[in-house]
């Protein structure tokens, strides 16, 4: 049967009408559905104006949708005009490409993933919070940095421990020949027939001598008896030692800066303190220019005493403060590599840690002793 023109009109008229409600139906449940999504959305026309924000969308920009709808996104938020921010949503419009990116809504906000999409008006922008998986990730980073500092201290200290153990053998089978050396030279040097070499003999007996020292230091790492402790004040010993340290400081034109601050008694051994307390200063004054300041502090921090060695040398690059008291590692042209390590050993017997920070403005070591040490 065929239709009259006038049908067939009324016919399309009726058929444009149903696909218009269908349409209308169709946008009725996709604004449902983006208003009750808990994740953000919003569009863009080509001069970036808002031409619609679901109910979520208003927590990133901290305003209503009401406020928004007909505002430049770059008045709305002009902080990120010059930032990456910008230069991703321009790119998804001139190149007509989906982009994805991550950002800090602001210091110390909350984070989003964004996922903006061209469209023949302008631009769709999904976004989501994902403040929650950004922070399991900061701390399964930082997990993960502690696991390797804990595995490199067990490493380093297990490395000490071996050590320790071949020093006392090795040390004291090397000490007892070279003093027997050593008094054969005396003696021959007192003989008149070998005046005239004098000078050579002087030499040699440095030099025994300088290798007595050496092995003296490396025997201190050996010292695994238990120290005898005894009650004592960090700041009288610091005030006591501190004429020799001038001293040292004194010759090369530097100087000493003492910080003490009123620290309670500790179990100490005064010697190992001393030697300590020695390695560190003459570390921070060889690292140092002429007129350079060595800082020595102590003070409280929660329930440790801290003792604090600053210089104003230019700091140590990450890869020598990686080997930082690794056993004969040294920047130093005639260093043994043992000041460091005995340090460590000295702090590992009075149950206290060391700790470096260092920049360009100089090196700050930390010898944090524990205050329960007392109690015990």
């Amino acid at each position: 049967m065929m239709l009259s023109f006038e049908e067939m009109v009324r016919y399309g008229q009726d058929e444009d009408i149903m696909v218009e409600n269908i349409l209308e139906v169709t946008n009725r449940k996709v604004v449902n559905i983006l208003e009750n999504i808990t994740d953000g959305y919003f569009a863009l026309d080509r001069s970036w104006r808002f031409t619609y924000l679901n109910k979520a969308s208003e927590k990133i920009f901290f305003n209503s949708r009401e406020n928004l709808l007909g505002r430049i996104i770059w008045e709305v938020i002009p902080e990120h005009i010059n930032q990456a921010f910008f230069e991703l949503y321009s790119k998804a419009i001139t190149e007509q490409k989906p982009v994805y990116f991550e950002m800090q809504i602001c210091p110390e906000g909350d984070w989003v993933e964004v996922h903006a999409y061209p469209t023949e008006d302008g631009l769709s922008v999904y976004f989501r919070d994902i403040t929650q998986r950004k922070q399991i990730e900061v701390a399964l980073r930082r997990s993960e940095e502690r696991s390797a500092r804990l595995l490199k201290e067990i490493t380093r200290l297990e490395r000490l421990q071996l050590i320790e153990k071949m020093a006392g053998c090795i040390s004291h089978e090397i000490r007892n020949p070279l003093t027997t050396v050593r008094g054969f030279l005396q003696l021959l040097s007192k003989n008149v027939e070998f005046v005239r070499y004098q000078e050579y003999f002087d030499l040699m007996i440095e030099e025994l001598d300088r290798a007595n020292a050496i092995i003296t230091e490396y025997l201190s790492l050996s010292n695994n008896n238990s120290v005898e402790l005894k009650l004592l004040n960090l700041n009288q010993i610091i005030e006591k030692l501190l004429p020799l340290i001038q001293a040292d400081a004194l010759m090369t034109d530097k100087y000493i800066e003492l910080e003490l601050q009123e620290v309670p008694d500790l179990l100490l051994n005064k010697s190992e303190i001393h030697q300590l307390l020695l390695n560190l200063v003459r570390n921070g004054l060889e690292a140092m220019f002429t007129g350079g300041c060595l800082t020595i502090k102590t003070y409280t921090e929660g329930e440790d005493v801290v003792l604090a060695v600053k210089d104003q040398g230019q700091g140590m690059p990450p890869s020598v403060l990686e080997k930082i008291g690794t056993l004969f590692f040294s920047t130093k042209d005639n260093g043994t590599g043992l000041g460091l390590p005995i340090c460590y050993s000295i702090a590992r017997r009075h149950n206290a840690s060391i700790t470096i920070e260092t920049s360009a403005q100089g090196t700050i070591v930390f010898v944090k002793f524990k205050q329960q040490a007392v109690d015990n």
